[in-house]
């Protein structure tokens, strides 16, 4: 496990992290880590509340991730790319306030309050299993102009609030929409 790091010296200068045989990183772990880029962690399962928040990273691949706690990369205005293809769940405010352009999470079945809130640079979502999206999950994505969440039967309030861009919706289900 990777536990919060205080030092002062080694937050404003840590760039790059290399952990081969971490299964956990918990909460506040890299937070405030101001020049953090590069996170490379294949073994990863689990990512804990605001781990890697206010940070520089521009990508993430978790392979095997499959629990990603609230805010765990919120402020990480230069992400993005993400590859997160066994998460199942997108906690509130996740990726709030980061750059990711397109967004595919085949896997995800509910997305969280405002996990993609503020999100300006997001063009594209594609959500194959999708079935709940929270309050404002998408709200004020500036850019967002597709979004395809076949199986979604609940939408909830503001979701797509101030998506000004938005041309186009998927939502063909045989369910009802609550």
């Amino acid at each position: 496990r990777v536990f919060a790091i205080e030092n002062d010296v080694v937050v404003s200068n840590l760039k790059s992290v290399t952990l081969p045989d971490v299964l956990e990183i918990e909460t506040d772990a890299f937070n405030e880590c101001v020049n953090l880029s590069l996170v490379n962690a294949p073994e990863v399962i689990k990512i804990g509340e605001y781990a890697f928040r206010n940070t520089q990273i521009t990508e993430i691949s978790f392979p095997k991730v499959r629990t990603i706690d609230r805010g765990a990369f919120i402020g990480c205005g230069s992400l993005v790319s993400i590859n997160l293809p066994e998460v199942t769940k997108i906690e509130p405010e996740t990726f709030r306030w980061t750059a990711i352009k397109n967004l595919f999470l085949p896997k995800v079945t509910f997305i969280e309050f405002y996990a993609f809130e503020m999100c300006t640079s997001l063009i594209n979502a594609n959500l194959p299993e999708v079935k709940t999206l929270g309050s404002m999950a998408f709200g004020n994505c500036l850019l967002l102009k597709n979004v395809s969440a076949p199986k979604t039967n609940c939408i909830c309030d503001g979701v797509f609030s101030n998506c000004t861009s938005l041309e186009t919706v998927e939502l063909t289900t045989e369910e009802e929409i609550t």
